[in-house]
């Protein structure tokens, strides 16, 4: 399943690439980290310690500001560049709670 994640994560970025501004995919991308706190939440029946959620909000923030997303526009985004910009965070997220 390691794998398979892997695999996922790398066809769907550059899937996203094509049909999404790059920074906008990487954004997307970066959505990773809020999936695995989510899952820990959902499977594990935890809280995360209140400085988490406030540890993502800043690195997601921060990530879309290095690739510069405010300037990249929104224009018309596509959907399908979308989906599979999301299906990048999830299998990263995957490959991040499945790895050795």
């Amino acid at each position: 399943m390691f794998g398979l994640a892997v695999g996922t994560a790398n066809a769907a970025l550059f899937l996203a690439i094509a049909r999404l501004p790059v920074a906008m995919a990487i954004v997307l991308q970066n959505m990773a980290p809020a999936l695995v706190v989510l899952w820990s939440l959902l499977t594990h029946r935890r809280r995360p310690a209140a400085t988490v959620p406030i540890a993502l909000a800043a690195m997601i923030i921060g990530v879309a500001f290095v690739v510069d997303l405010p300037a990249a526009g929104t224009g018309q985004i596509s959907l399908t560049g979308l989906a599979y910009g999301l299906l990048t965070a999830v299998a990263v997220a995957s490959f991040s709670i499945l790895g050795p």
